[in-house]
Order: C-alpha cells, then structure tokens, then sequence
C-alpha cells in the first residue's frame, strides 16, 4: 500500500494532516464522486459514502444525522471544505480545511479527526 503523508495548511495556522491514497486504491464505483461535488466517506481512502454536499455553504451534519461519522473526504467542488467540530457547549472548533482537488482528487483521510466533524462550511 503506497501513502503520501500531506500537510495541508490551515487558517489560523493550524496543520490536518492527511493520508493520500495511490489510485489503485481508489474508491468503488458505488463509493464515485463527480466532478463539482465534495463527498463525504464513513470509511477510510474514500470508501462507503454516505454524503454528497448539495451545495456550497455551511452545512450542520448532525441534522442530518451524518455528525462524527466523516473517515474521509473527496473534494471535487469549487472551493476549500472547511471542517469543524462542535464543543458540546457553545463554540464549533475548527479542525481545517481541504483543499480543491486534493492530491489529483484522491481520499483526503482525516487521521486524529475522523469521527469528529460536525460542520462542514464550503467556499
């Protein structure tokens, strides 16, 4: 299995790192994310989607029950993806961001973050 670590920069300087995943382990069919869209993987290197963005903007996934179920992230929009995670009181914490088209469109796996993220906002 060959992996590519990446640091992605950050507002406020924080880093996520990432895992970059070679193409022959590239996401199934089913798992397929379109050109415009930011998928949304409940497994790692883009495997079991459970959640294609509908538009860019903020989007609360505990509404729609998705919240501390993200693995990993394919980014094919138009802007960054901007993840946070919700404190448990009063503030959304910020965990970074992914950029547009990822390592060639590859899974952006989350590490320390996965099952973490509770908004994501898309530029």
């Amino acid at each position: 299995m060959k992996k590519l670590s990446l640091a992605l920069a950050l507002g406020a300087g924080a880093i996520l790192s990432a895992t970059v995943v070679a193409p022959s382990q590239a996401a199934s069919q089913a798992d397929y994310c379109y050109p415009g869209k930011s998928c949304y993987y409940d497994g790692a290197n883009g495997n079991y989607k459970i959640w294609t963005a509908p538009s860019n903007g903020c989007h609360n996934l505990g509404n729609i029950g998705l919240n501390d179920r993200i693995d990993s992230i394919v980014n094919k929009g138009g802007g960054a993806i901007h993840l946070y995670n919700w404190n448990g009181s009063n503030a959304w914490i910020s965990l970074g961001s992914i950029p547009v088209s990822h390592a060639n469109f590859q899974p952006a796996n989350l590490g320390g973050n996965a099952n973490k993220v509770d908004m994501v906002c898309i530029d």
